[in-house]
């Protein structure tokens, strides 16, 4: 799936009040907004007050209210949004069944929860590859990696109740970006210089490993989850 058909998606959909769950630095955030032109307002919020700042400096001429959230209840009353947007986030959550049941919650009858996530299913070794510069990138930082198959992600949604499945894409991304970021890798590797040792022995190997066998997007899932 390219950007184009989440694009068509998303300009056919009439919502007015939107929740963005790990606004990150908001270029994402930016990138919908834009596609939504019935939109009245959105919401956004992140566990990290560095994002917000990034994200806040981004989207200061948009009609958005950004909020930092503890990782376990959001502050809003029940059926409050039409959409619940968590792109690229679930795979950091260990507790997703209870993310996706809190942001079912919120949902108004009618709305819509839209998911986007990297999958661990890989289909040859230069995803695999990829898979392990992701899981690498975040034991360094001490941060959930929780790549999820795509029978478990699937498992989740099935637990949210009377839950209605509108779309459901199974794609590769079509574009380079973010697989070999110069910059990333030498922040990387300092890291893991500073930390730990036998991070920095994998990272050195993984990257001579994609050298000879190449490195590609991962499988990703895109989800539209209606609420009755």
């Amino acid at each position: 799936m390219g950007s184009e058909q989440l694009e068509n998606f998303l300009r056919k959909l009439e919502l007015k009040r939107l929740l963005d769950i790990g606004v990150g630095d908001g270029e994402r955030l930016a990138w919908i907004l834009e596609r939504l032109p019935s939109l009245e307002n959105a919401v956004a919020v992140d566990v990290r007050e560095s994002a917000l700042k990034l994200a806040g400096e981004r989207l200061s001429e948009l009609p958005i209210t950004l909020k930092l959230y503890d990782g376990k209840g959001l502050p809003f009353d029940n059926a409050s949004f039409d959409a619940v947007a968590l792109f690229n986030v679930l795979h950091h959550v260990p507790e997703g069944d209870a993310l996706l049941a809190e942001a079912w919650r919120m949902l108004q009858p009618g709305g819509r929860l839209l998911l986007r996530d990297c999958l661990a299913d890989t289909d040859d070794q230069p995803q695999h590859n990829r898979l392990e510069l992701h899981r690498l990138a975040h034991e360094v930082r001490d941060e959930p990696y929780l790549n999820r198959s795509l029978d478990e992600v699937l498992g989740l949604i099935e637990q949210l109740p009377k839950v209605v499945i509108e779309e459901r894409w199974e794609f590769v991304p079509d574009h380079p970006d973010g697989l070999l970021d110069t910059e990333l890798l030498d922040t990387l590797r300092k890291e893991m210089i500073e930390s730990d040792s036998k991070l920095l022995q994998s990272f050195d190997q993984l990257l001579a490993r994609i050298e000879t066998e190449g490195i590609r997007h991962q499988n990703y899932i895109f989800l539209s989850l209606v609420k009755p």
